[in-house]
């Protein structure tokens, strides 16, 4: 089960982060209707694309390898934490579908991650 969670967030981060890096413009204008600058949006794309790329290789020699589990379950975890903290703080200035897209997102894999890690 960790595995196959794992390797969904690998192409989640992956699709995050090519879309980032990429194409910045269309991904948050077009399909989140969210207009900003480019500069860091490519910044964030190319730290997801080399997370993803980190996770694949974990993933490789997972039994060998459980102890960076936890920081992949930390990310989300504190990737949710941290748009949370700016809608609570009401400093948020998005769009409400990508706030939305990403607390999913980004719950289903702090969780999936955690309770799929203490079974192993």
């Amino acid at each position: 089960m960790l595995l196959t969670i794992m390797r969904l967030q690998i192409a989640a981060s992956a699709i995050y982060g090519i879309s980032f890096f990429f194409v910045p413009d269309f991904t948050l204008d077009t399909i989140f209707g969210w207009e900003t600058t480019t500069g860091f949006v490519r910044a964030v794309g190319a730290a997801f694309i080399v997370l993803a790329w980190i996770e694949f290789n974990v993933t490789k020699r997972l039994s060998e390898r459980l102890d960076l589990v936890w920081p992949f379950a930390a990310l989300p975890t504190l990737l949710l934490a941290g748009f949370l903290w700016e809608k609570l703080a009401d400093t948020y200035d998005g769009s409400d579908l990508f706030f939305w897209v990403t607390v999913v997102v980004t719950l289903f894999f702090a969780i999936g991650i955690s309770a799929s890690a203490r079974k192993v």
